[in-house]
């Protein structure tokens, strides 16, 4: 059987081989002229039209190495117009709107540039209703079938002021767009730079000055209602977003530091995600980088230094070959990661009190390189591979204790320890694509990947003359695949799809033989393994001009199996399986946007939380996993609006068995705290509003406002106290080359809507500057973060008649220099995905 198959796709790839292909560049040229040439020059199409219907629409383009349909469909773009095959080699083109008239002119905008995708639409003059519609191609030019004699035309594109104009001749002419104002988060732009659906916002960065920030880490800081938060991106009620680039999942946020802010097109925050989207998922984060047509060698490097109480530094740089349709790329970075700071903790129960005063140090150094290519095979299939190798070598984390022990109030012992953690790993990770176009709006992608990871992780505990050692080895693979299917049906759209994977994780703990120190901790070997299977399907219609309706369903099968020293915990192995609905309803009228979401999903707990491994942090405290953690289900409503510059989100969830962390007693020794996770049932409530006036012309501040209030009751405890979250963002663009920023927020104390800490107030102010040389090639950027050094860690945990209080001042205030040069900007067209979200539990 798959001697046949690879013979038929031999034969096929020698038929496509033989096709005849046609590299041609066209400027403002009549398509009945281009078809006629195509025509007359090759022999194995004959092509079929009417010259006179045809030659009103005008084409600039590129033609490269397509065969003759395919430069057909690229030329066709979004004119009314269709191509039909019969007989295998007899191409019929035709109009499809038959008109007397041929409404058209060409869309430039201030400076005379062409307006490549402006939408046109023609209304009748006596009732308003739409009578035509179409879209101008990349030399700004439209033609629009049309009866009518006299017709209003409403021109529309982003960033520009509707046009709304009546029209008695065809010949329309050329059309000057003028730029409308708007803000976001204190950035001040020409144009409408959002745009909103039912899943959420796109916003518009090429002609920002949000394109000259930085990298795509920068930029994402600069979203409505996207946070940073101790390294890690929140959605505001959302929580912890997919990032995507180029519809590739993003697995490490130091991935976002390749990527130039000058090379993004746009970004889509959904909020609201679909059926296509794994259930875990409550939010995305979609990036979407600019088509550049450059061939030949391209490349990026940059670098970076900070200092805090320590140097840091990190550098790395990506390189481009592009022939043709073929593209080849690799990229290398490394970081080097220094931490000293400082920490104080306590911990009450019983009659007891324990103290720590800890002096932290650690350090990391990771490698990460890429290798991969991608083929063009036609203006809308490509085919692909990439693989990815991350080394850290060395991660230290060395910590410095002077505990004091208390009972009754009475000091029963003071003790200095010493705790040196060692950590190394390595992963390998392939991802390989078919993306394939059957026409314009129905097309098939197949994703594959596969993951091989492994980590060491080494302690060695010292107090006074007692020692104690660790070992955990760590094991994990993953093999996945997705298939999808888009296409239209009854003038909306479906997307159907399925996908598998097959995860297993080894750890293998061992309590070092020698160790001196009295402890609990013992020995262990623990494996899982995990099929999951999904199947996925999505419409969404539109009715009429203002409104939009999405459903979509999923279901998902999960066979979970865990083993503890070789005997089937049947405890912590579940086989499951469920469906995940989700639906959106949404309004659009000019400047309103409005739209009602409900999504139902779940949330699997990672790997380390399921480890079986215990840490010990002093000889009264211990923390590690929880093999019998149950995955949590979420049932998520959520209201949009926007109007004009004012953007409003309100979330209310409730949550069955969600995860947090607590403190409990180890075991059955009163003496000894277990830091762990639990599943706790809660529910929580949001509302984010985000507003960017203008004042004084050169200053656009932007007001971001959060009130989150959760609801978690916990052995007849609550937590309850809801917080709020301020902040003001600034970016001022004094000229081309001269950007300079400035971001201030504010939390209240209060608890978090997905946990039972407690967190005290906090506040952190950033100042920045971006200076660019040689047309926008060379970059500095200089910066200044927690300028006054208030904002730090500080919470508590009060469970199980355990209250543990902490304090850590890392990330003081730190300078920052970043340098970055970029050459012949061709960027890589790879357009593979992750075929599944367990990547991120790995």
């Amino acid at each position: 059987m798959m001697r046949k198959t690879i013979l038929i796709l031999l034969c096929t790839l020698s038929i496509h081989l033989s096709a005849q292909r046609v590299s041609y560049h066209y400027n403002n040229t009549p398509i009945s002229a281009i078809l006629a040439q195509l025509n007359s020059e090759q022999h194995n199409y004959t092509i079929n039209f009417i010259y006179n219907e045809l030659e009103d629409f005008h084409v600039t383009a590129d033609i490269k190495n397509k065969s003759i349909p395919d430069a057909i469909r690229q030329m066709i773009g979004f004119y009314p117009i269709k191509m039909a095959t019969m007989d295998g080699n007899i191409l019929l083109v035709e109009c499809t709107q038959k008109a007397g008239l041929h409404y058209k002119g060409q869309i430039v905008d201030e400076h005379g540039e062409a307006a490549e995708f402006a939408n046109i639409t023609l209304l009748s003059p006596t009732d308003s209703t739409i009578i035509g519609n179409g879209v101008s191609n990349e030399n700004g030019y439209f033609v629009i079938p049309c009866e009518s004699q006299k017709v209003i035309a409403r021109i529309s594109y982003v960033g520009y002021k509707t046009i709304n104009q009546t029209f008695t001749h065809p010949n329309i002419g050329l059309i000057k767009l003028a730029p409308s104002q708007m803000m976001i988060k204190g950035v001040v732009v020409k144009g409408r730079l959002i745009t909103h659906s039912a899943e959420g916002a796109t916003v518009n960065i090429e002609k920002s000055p949000l394109a000259n920030i930085g990298y795509a880490s920068d930029v994402l800081k600069h979203l409505p209602f996207v946070i940073l938060k101790n390294n890690v991106y929140e959605v505001i009620g959302k929580g912890t977003p997919l990032i995507y680039i180029n519809n590739r999942l993003v697995n490490d946020n130091i991935e976002l530091k390749q990527l130039n802010s000058s090379e993004i097109r746009n970004v889509k925050v959904i909020v609201n995600p679909g059926a296509e989207y794994d259930a875990t998922v409550n939010s995305v984060i979609r990036i979407s980088t600019i088509k550049t047509k450059g061939e030949g060698f391209s490349g990026i490097a940059d670098g970076n230094v900070s200092a805090e109480r320590v140097l840091s530094h990190e550098a790395g740089g990506t390189l481009n070959y592009r022939k043709n349709n073929l593209d080849i790329f690799g990229s290398a970075r490394y970081s080097r990661n220094m931490l000293r700071a400082n920490q104080t903790g306590d911990t009450h129960y019983g009659d007891r009190q324990d103290s720590d005063k800890l002096k932290l140090k650690g350090r990391n150094f990771t490698l990460l390189t890429t290798l991969g290519t991608n083929y063009q095979l036609n203006s809308r299939s490509s085919v692909g591979l990439r693989y990815q190798y991350t080394d850290t070598p060395s991660n230290n984390f060395n910590c410095f204790d002077d505990l004091e022990g208390q009972h009754l109030g009475i000091i029963t012992n003071r003790a200095a320890s010493k705790d040196y953690r060692q950590r190394t790993s390595k992963r390998h990770y392939v991802n390989a694509y078919l993306d394939y176009g059957v026409n314009d709006e129905t097309y098939l992608k197949l994703d594959m990947d596969y993951l091989n990871g492994s980590s060491n992780d080494k302690q060695n505990y010292y107090i006074a003359t007692s020692n104690l050692g660790s070992r955990n080895n760590a094991k994990n693979q993953l093999y996945s695949g997705r298939l999808i299917l888009a296409s239209p049906l009854l003038g909306g759209n479906v997307k159907t799809g399925m996908e598998a994977s097959y995860t297993n994780n080894n750890n293998n703990y061992d309590v070092v033989d020698g160790s001196t120190l009295q402890n609990d901790l013992h020995s262990t070997i623990n494996k899982a393994y995990q099929h999951l299977y999904a199947g996925f399907a999505e419409y969404d219609h539109p009715w009429g001009e203002h409104w939009n309706a999405s459903i979509g369903l999923r279901y998902e099968y999960t066979n979970f199996n865990y083993f503890v020293d070789g005997i089937k915990s049947s405890e912590a192995s579940k086989s499951y399986g469920g469906f995940f609905p989700s639906g959106s309803i949404a309004y659009n009228n000019g400047d309103l946007d409005i739209s009602l979401a409900y999504r139902y999903t779940t949330q699997r707990p990672s790997y380390f939380q399921l480890r079986n491994a215990v840490a010990i942090n002093s000889p009264y405290s211990y923390e590690g996993g929880n093999p019998e953690l149950q995955p949590s289900k979420t049932n998520m409503l959520t209201l949009t609006l926007a109007w004009k510059d004012l953007q409003f989100i309100s979330t209310y969830a409730t949550v069955k068995d969600g995860i947090s962390y607590i403190y409990d007693h180890y075991e059955t020794n009163d003496s000894i705290s277990f830091f762990q996770t639990r599943n706790l049932d809660r529910h929580y409530m949001n509302f984010s509003a985000n507003y960017s006036p203008t004042l004084f012309k050169i200053w656009k501040p932007a007001l971001q406002v959060n009130f989150t209030k959760p609801f978690i009751s916990y052995n007849n405890q609550k937590y309850n106290k809801p917080n709020w979250y301020f902040e003001m963002d600034h970016l001022i663009e004094l000229s081309k080359s001269f950007n300079v920023g400035c971001e201030i927020d504010y939390t209240t104390a209060g608890h978090t809507d997905n946990d039972v800490i407690y967190y005290f107030a906090n506040s952190y102010a950033e100042l920045y500057c971006i200076k660019t040389f040689l047309n926008n090639r060379l970059r500095f950027n200089l910066s200044v973060t927690n300028i006054f050094n208030t904002s730090r860690e500080k919470w508590q945990i009060n469970t199980n008649e355990i209250i543990s209080n902490k304090w850590n001042d890392n990330d003081k205030r730190t300078f920052k220099l970043t340098i970055t040069y970029r050459f012949n900007e061709s960027k890589s067209k790879y357009k593979g995905t992750a075929s599944t979200d367990e990547l991120k539990r790995l």
